[in-house]
């Protein structure tokens, strides 16, 4: 590539400028690129994450009546409900939405549990409150239920990515390269206008 002389003869401190102007714009559009492909992958992670979760809804009516049968008891029938229905969506969710292979799956579970417990707890809250706060909600009490269920669902999901199955990133091939690499290398030289290798 040629290079011409008024580039040569350019004042000292404009090409560095042009040089930072075009470096900043490139790690702001990195940095957009990268939160926009965050979000579509969190977005698509929580639709694969409701859709694992409705066989749960099945399985949750099908146990409660068995055991309803058995035992006669709601009480205790819905708590074993409850124990059974966490673990089966633990491990769908475990292997197909979230895809973590970590060996910590007793600690994982337990946190689970306890994201969809506060989960419950949220539902019911928000569910609760709108019914008996407002007349609208009073009387659709079904509208009050979808809400305190979704937003439920929605702190459920959010809690699983964040403290549950959170991936922990290692670093890149290049990165490991670059690391372990001595500022006197022919590589390091070459960024300045030493000799390559």
């Amino acid at each position: 590539m040629k290079i011409s002389k008024e580039k040569i003869n350019e004042p000292p401190g404009i090409s560095d400028k042009t040089i930072d102007v075009h470096v900043g714009f490139s790690q702001e559009s990195a940095h957009e690129n990268t939160f926009l492909q965050n979000i579509s992958t969190s977005a698509q992670q929580f639709m694969k994450f409701c859709f694992v979760s409705l066989p749960g809804m099945g399985i949750a009516f099908i146990i409660l009546n068995i055991l309803m049968a058995v035992w006669g008891n709601f009480a205790l029938a819905n708590g074993v409900t409850f124990i059974i229905v966490v673990t089966w969506n633990f491990l769908v969710h475990r292997k197909y939405t979230f895809g973590c292979s970590s060996t910590r799956g007793i600690c994982q579970w337990f946190k689970y549990f306890l994201a969809c417990l506060l989960a419950t707890v949220l539902n019911w809250s928000i569910s609760m409150g709108l019914y008996y706060n407002t007349i609208f909600f009073a009387e659709h009490f079904n509208c009050s239920a979808l809400v305190g269920t979704g937003l439920a669902s929605v702190a459920t999901f959010i809690i699983s990515r964040k403290c549950v199955f959170r991936i922990v990133k290692q670093p890149s091939s290049t990165a490991c390269y670059k690391s372990n690499r001595s500022p006197s290398s022919p590589l390091k030289k070459s960024l300045y206008g030493g000799d390559e290798y």
